[in-house]
């Protein structure tokens, strides 16, 4: 969210009537003067009356990209939400990250070592636009858990397809991290797409990679981090 004042607003739409306890908001990446210090957290079920639910003023967000959580005592399902933003930190525009909306329940961790879901993007990039895919609205968001103390691996089948692949059929796919912020507990990690035939065999045994790296997540990731090193010695 941004806009080229020091006020402004946003409304979140519901499918249905939702009792909304608790809300997060994560600041931008510019400066810390375009932080919105007041704000009101408001409901409505037409969309023209508002009833304000929370109301802070004075607000600070120590750091970009901080996710500060706020809970709120609503026992009313609204199916509109808004954030009414009414004061920066001094800016002449105000710019905000993300906003969350939660019933208050506690989060519940992905169901298995893997699941993926269809999602918006990115809440956080480190070099793109959040909140999109690459090429459209829409991106495939996984996630998972690592049990042991070592570490761990994990695959899921994405898609069931039948394509005829030729010399010059190609494979290609582009892998958005997520800010982890200051919370290292769960940092990107390695990643790769893989092709399965119907004989059994896979793409990955076949690629063309660089002498001596892994196939895999694990070798795409030192490949990754082999070219970073090659990139360093040429500057």
């Amino acid at each position: 969210m941004a806009g080229f004042q020091p006020t402004g607003w946003v409304n979140l739409t519901f499918a249905k009537a939702t009792t909304v306890k608790r809300y997060a908001l994560t600041s931008a990446n510019d400066a810390p003067e375009r932080d919105p210090r007041d704000w009101e957290l408001q409901g409505s079920n037409d969309g023209s009356t508002w009833t304000t639910l929370d109301t802070k003023t004075g607000q600070d967000f120590a750091q970009r990209f901080q996710t500060r959580v706020f809970d709120i005592a609503n026992t009313t399902a609204y199916t509109v939400y808004r954030l009414n933003i009414t004061a920066v930190h001094g800016a002449g525009l105000l710019q905000l990250a993300e906003l969350r909306l939660s019933d208050g329940s506690p989060t519940v961790p992905p169901s298995g070592p893997m699941v993926t879901e269809v999602g918006n993007g990115p809440s956080s990039a480190y070099a793109a636009k959040t909140g999109v895919g690459f090429t459209g609205l829409k991106a495939l968001h996984y996630a998972g858990r690592v049990s042991g103390a070592g570490g761990g691996h994990s695959w899921e089948k994405v898609y069931d397809v039948d394509i005829a692949v030729a010399q010059r059929t190609e494979l290609s796919y582009r892998i958005f991290p997520e800010l982890t912020g200051g919370d290292l507990t769960y940092p990107s990690t390695f990643a790769s797409v893989d092709l399965a035939f119907r004989d059994g065999t896979y793409l990955r045994p076949e690629g063309r990679r660089p002498a001596g790296l892994r196939p895999g997540p694990a070798g795409a990731g030192a490949l990754q981090q082999r070219g970073c090193a090659d990139k360093g010695l040429r500057q």
